[in-house]
């Protein structure tokens, strides 16, 4: 077909062509690799070569990068090669002892420049190794002055670090002039000048010694110098021992205060008639209790730290004060002592003069401090103290406390310490217990060398005692086992003593003490389970009513039956 004339404008979904596509009224058929292009509205396509289309986005070159084409971007129309320029911005100028060798192939060479007299370059080793810096002298010179000599230098006298030298120093000037404290002699010997009076040489040995001070010390006021030998002296220079002592200045004992005139001793003078002040362990005045009692009135109840009642309080002890909100009891009548009984078994008591106490009756006993401290409670180093029971066969394997009667596994047992030192066992303060009287009871052993203690000997002996405030003993010891009598057997005997009148009113420490001993390992007693026995209780109430009171808190007796209304 040649000409497209008469035919019409087909409109269609799809078109299959089996043929060759030719274009406008020639019928061009183009050339191989070409593609149809549109010219735009109104405008028949034609046939155009393929064109190369870019990238979206260019690649931009940074600084030091160039490409080969010249072009300032990438954009993947052409090949393109990045390089970076020789040398790019690495221009650097020569300053003060540096030179820059652009000539230099590869690249230029950096180096310093040297003067080759104070200082050059050496290679460290063969080409192409790199030069170091090497210092070949200082610049200026190092004269030798008057009497110094340089040796192993240069020809010459000076020195500029080309090469080691020694200094040496010739001293041609002997002339010396004697100046203050010194003296120079014909024969240019040097010599201290001394005055002979407050200084001189000592002659044997060549050497400056001291005589004196120029200035004497003068005794003042309460102030006594003497020599060695007792010579009473006014003045101190140093050209002698002297000994400085203060002149005992006399003191008038005033109201509170003792001036003991023998050792000038200055005490405080304390309360010897109520006994309401006393020093404790540490010599620190210490408050025993008060000069006037407090006295309990109506419906006000006082107990000490166990319960037990108090009539009067001083300060001595613990006491708790309380309002008795108990019914006023009519026709009521009480009989009979006060019913307490503390007792000190011994089973888990630990402890002796030196170590803490521990297990003891609270009531009896202060736990927590050792025998040593106020009051003293435990006196007699270990093996002395509390102790496991024994074997009760020889003279040190201790006594059988298991034995009865009262078995106990553990006792006390005098023993321990040097010769005649204290042994005792005392309760702490008590007072508030012993004012109500009781009997006080105690098991005790004494040695015979083949029941587990040695053998006591002739007034060596086990006692009791109650003590008042001051720890002075009141009436009397109480013998409990004579050293003399020669204690048969291994079983622990019974002490029992009821309290006198006198040691109920000033009573406050009872105490078991043995009067003497040969030394620790000797003399040996033991005690065991301490009963205080205060009485048996008996309260009765008689003469109530038998019928029920018309007023309420009353208490009346209901066929046997008390009751309260």
């Amino acid at each position: 077909m040649s000409s497209i004339t008469g035919l019409r404008p087909l409109k269609g979904t799809s078109l299959t062509n089996t043929g060759f596509i030719a274009l406008n009224n020639d019928l061009n058929q183009g050339t191989t690799g070409q593609v149809i292009k549109s010219n735009g509205p109104g405008q028949p396509v034609s046939w155009d070569d393929e064109t190369a289309h870019p990238v979206q986005q260019p690649l931009n070159k940074g600084t030091n990068v160039a490409f080969s084409s010249g072009a300032t971007f990438y954009d993947g129309s052409v090949a393109e090669t990045i390089n970076v320029p020789p040398f790019y911005d690495t221009t650097y100028e020569e300053g003060m002892g540096i030179e820059i060798d652009y000539t230099a192939i590869p690249e230029p060479i950096i180096s310093t420049r040297t003067d080759n007299f104070t200082i050059n370059a050496v290679a460290s080793g063969p080409p192409p190794a790199a030069k170091n810096l090497n210092v070949l002298r200082v610049p200026n010179d190092l004269i030798a002055g008057t009497n110094i000599t340089f040796t192993g230098a240069p020809p010459g006298t000076n020195y500029n670090g080309s090469a080691p030298i020694t200094i040496t120093s010739q001293d041609t000037n002997t002339e010396y002039t004697g100046g203050l404290g010194i003296e120079v002699t014909a024969l240019d010997a040097i010599n201290a000048r001394t005055d002979g009076n407050t200084t001189s040489i000592n002659g044997p040995n060549n050497t400056i010694e001291v005589l004196r001070v120029p200035n004497q010390l003068r005794s003042g006021a309460n102030i006594q110098m003497t020599t060695s030998t007792g010579l009473i002296q006014t003045n101190y220079d140093g050209d002698q021992e002297i000994i400085i002592n203060s002149v005992p200045i006399e003191y008038t004992a005033g109201d509170g205060i003792i001036v003991n005139a023998a050792d000038e001793e200055i005490s405080a003078s304390l309360d010897s008639i109520n006994n309401t002040l006393d020093f404790n362990g540490n010599d620190e005045i210490e408050v025993l209790k008060v000069p006037n009692q407090l006295r309990q009135s109506t419906n006000i109840v006082m107990t000490n730290i166990v319960g037990g009642p108090i009539a009067n309080f001083d300060g001595s002890n613990i006491a708790n004060i309380s309002l008795d909100e108990s019914p006023i009891i009519e026709n009521l009548t009480i009989t009979g002592g006060n019913a307490f009984n503390h007792i000190e078994n011994m089973n888990i008591a630990f402890g002796n003069s030196t170590t803490n106490l521990s297990g003891l009756n609270g009531a009896l006993f202060t736990n927590g401090i050792t025998g040593g401290q106020t009051p003293f409670q435990a006196q007699g180093a270990a093996p002395g103290g509390f102790t496991n029971s024994g074997g009760g066969t020889s003279s040190s394997n201790g006594f059988n406390s298991l034995l009865p009667p009262e078995a106990t596994s553990r006792y006390f047992v005098f023993s321990g310490g040097t010769f005649n030192s204290n042994r005792w066992l005392r309760t702490r303060s008590i007072q508030y217990l012993i004012m109500f009287g009781g009997t006080v009871e105690a098991y005790y052993i004494q040695g015979n060398s083949s029941n587990g203690g040695e053998n006591a000997d002739n007034n060596e002996d086990l006692v009791f005692e109650v003590l008042d405030a001051s720890f002075n003993v009141i009436l009397p010891s109480v013998n409990v086992s004579l050293g003399n009598t020669g204690y048969i057997g291994n079983i622990f005997s019974l002490f029992t003593y009821t309290l006198t009148a006198a040691q109920t009113t000033g009573g406050y420490y009872l105490q078991f003490r043995q009067t003497a001993h040969s030394g620790s390992a000797f003399d040996n007693y033991g005690l065991k389970y301490i009963r205080f026995n205060q009485g048996a209780s008996d309260v009765r109430m008689l003469n109530l009513p038998t019928s029920v009171p018309t007023e309420t808190g009353r208490i009346w007796n209901d066929g046997g039956t008390l009751k309260i209304v």
